[in-house]
């Protein structure tokens, strides 16, 4: 801690968050300066495609992990359509509601664009930053919404096969099948369809290809790290990560420690991790909490006593008055990979490879548990992640069971990469 207060890193952090916190606002006052003709074009002219799909649709009935989440997709378009107050807009999340009917959101944005009802302006989820308007308000500009899909779905499987690619470079080739194996948990296909998912791919391939690229300019100096994961932290909650935000951290820290090596002290190991984590939760928080207090200032006074009671009832371990057991909470998430028979059946042959080359090979390799203790210790922290995340958010969890159990990519990453260290890769 002193060391942060004499280099002047806390101060740094300060600086980077406000400037962040006020290009994140202008950037967002600029798209909603964009005329919305053609975006309501675009988007009215795709309603027939979430109607036909409805709310809820499953890509691959019965399959965990390919509901799409068009309910939430709907109001992420129906912001889209917004114009007008370009300051309020950026920091309230406008929408358009028929207040003489009702409907979920996807019937509403039906109603919205048939032009035949009374439309008025309602603030939408002014707790976020709602940042994905930055990229969702152009492309709908350019594009109608089966072409977004299908450039999500080009742009996905890019960021992929680009990260492999530098994978390989940089001599980290044996790491592609534990990465591919936690990309298959995500069900690529269905965040692809979904701008709702696609994010926080976004917000995480992202890091670790700049990680790949400019690791050796993060390593000329230990607080470029710092700064690296708080910008991280800040980017999860301006594109609002409300589901998946402990994978933008999880998944560019494994990276982080592929390139450069886990420490053998575990002490060292551990303080590490908590300043990395620090320095992210800060960014997300930090963010978070500028957000509040400008919106508050300017639009609600009230606003940190809504939020407030939002934060308890997300925290809570109760749903429409019946109770949930936060351990519930935990095994509903795991329940969510039991229907996805091609990734267990993956992940089956893959340790079953494994342990087959560690019989075999055992006495050419270094496999003592006190060799890879590190590794070990790495591992147990990133499965306390999720499963801490599934603790403290019970209700939120359990009723988005069916999104949220992908935070597991970070635990099955770290355990197929333990699975190499410990079987394959010769130490």
């Amino acid at each position: 801690m002193f060391s942060l207060i004499k280099n002047n890193v806390i101060v740094k952090m300060m600086l980077i968050l406000i400037i962040g916190g006020i290009f994140g606002i202008v950037a967002l006052m600029a798209v909603f300066s964009i005329p919305t003709q053609k975006i309501e074009k675009h988007v009215c002219g795709s309603v027939p495609v979430l109607l036909k799909e409805t709310n809820y649709h499953s890509v691959t009935p019965g399959i965990g992990g390919s509901q799409l989440d068009n309910y939430t997709e709907a109001i992420y378009m129906n912001e889209a359509l917004v114009g007008g107050s370009k300051f309020k807009s950026a920091l309230s999340g406008f929408r358009y509601d028929i207040p003489s009917e009702n409907g979920a959101p996807v019937e509403k944005l039906a109603k919205v664009c048939s032009n035949q009802y009374e439309r008025v302006l309602i603030p939408e989820s002014s707790r976020f930053f709602n940042g994905y308007e930055l990229i969702i308000k152009p492309l709908f500009w350019l594009m109608d919404y089966s072409n977004l899909r299908q450039a999500q779905l080009f742009i996905v499987f890019f960021l992929y096969l680009s990260l492999c690619y530098l994978m390989i470079n940089k001599g980290l080739a044996i790491y592609i099948i534990p990465f591919t194996l936690s990309f298959l948990l995500l069900n690529p296909v269905t965040i692809s369809l979904n701008m709702t998912f696609v994010f926080f791919y976004y917000c995480t391939i992202i890091p670790c290809i700049f990680l790949l690229v400019s690791n050796e300019w993060l390593l000329i100096n230990k607080y470029r790290q710092i700064f690296f994961f708080q910008i991280i932290g800040m980017a999860a909650f301006y594109f609002n990560m409300n589901y998946f935000q402990l994978i933008t951290f999880g998944i560019p820290l494994s990276f982080f420690y592929l390139l450069n090596g886990v420490p053998s002290n575990n002490r060292t190991l551990l303080i590490q991790i908590v300043t990395l984590f620090s320095a992210w939760f800060w960014g997300y928080a930090g963010m978070m909490i500028f957000k509040w207090i400008i919106y508050a200032s300017f639009f609600d006074h009230d606003y940190f006593i809504k939020m407030y009671h939002h934060i308890m009832f997300r925290t809570s371990d109760s749903f429409n008055d019946v109770q949930i057991s936060r351990i519930k909470a935990i095994i509903t998430n795991m329940e969510q990979i039991e229907s996805n028979k091609v990734w267990i059946v993956s992940e089956i042959i893959f340790i079953i490879y494994c342990s087959y080359k560690y019989i075999m090979n055992k006495s050419q390799f270094v496999h003592k548990v006190t060799t890879i203790k590190g590794e070990i210790t790495l591992f147990i922290v990133l499965c306390i992640f999720p499963i801490a995340r599934f603790f403290i958010y019970a209700n939120h969890v359990y009723i988005h069971s069916w999104v949220t159990y992908r935070i597991m990519m970070i635990s099955v990453f770290a355990f197929n990469v333990l699975c190499v260290k410990f079987c394959l890769k010769k130490l």
